[in-house]
């Protein structure tokens, strides 16, 4: 199933809290860092991921990519 991009915690089935950190897990594991404790907590949407990506010159991945 995908996800639209203005997707976020409250919309999106499924996306709990095992879930919120399994996204947390997979933006570490692309931006080869750990995120802080700011970031973690400003993470509540597909644009949020998408800005923390951007931000290490990183493309949130698509269906059609």
């Amino acid at each position: 199933a995908s996800v639209p991009l203005d997707g976020n915690m409250e919309t999106v089935p499924g996306w709990d809290s095992l879930n919120h950190f399994n996204v947390i897990s997979e933006v570490e594991n692309e931006i080869e860092r750990q995120l802080t404790s700011d970031e973690i907590v400003s993470l509540r949407s597909i644009q949020d991921v998408e800005k923390i990506l951007s931000a290490h010159s990183k493309k949130l991945k698509t269906k059609e990519d």
